[in-house]
């Protein structure tokens, strides 16, 4: 469930206000860290993942802010983070019946319907 999909149901009635929140809630807890996706996708190494969380304890800045003005990643590489950690987020996890009682499934991977031409 994404996002996009609360706001429908919420605004259908078939889910409350408190609801919604609580999916909500949900999802941004469990979406992946761009910190984490940065060294995923080979940004950054440890070693500038390291410093650049030292330089966050005694800095206002936000890690991406941070990670641009040290010159470790670039505001297109931040998008590309941010693209990713949204996909990441939609489908990812599924919601039981019960509104109280969010349920992750497995990650949803890609098939091909296509068959290969030495099979055909």
């Amino acid at each position: 469930m994404d996002l996009l999909e609360i706001i429908t149901e919420y605004r259908e009635g078939s889910i409350s206000a408190e609801e919604a929140i609580d999916k909500i809630e949900y999802l941004l807890k469990h979406r992946p860290q761009l910190e984490q996706l940065a060294i995923e996708l080979g940004f950054l190494s440890m070693k500038q993942l390291r410093r650049l969380l030292h330089l966050q304890e005694s800095s206002p800045l936000s890690f991406e802010r941070l990670a641009i003005r040290e010159g470790y990643l670039t505001e297109q590489q931040i998008g590309l983070l941010m693209f990713e950690q949204n996909n990441r987020m939609v489908g990812m996890h599924r919601y039981s019946q019960s509104p109280s009682a969010p349920a992750p499934i497995a990650n949803v991977g890609f098939t091909s319907n296509l068959k290969s031409s030495a099979t055909t």
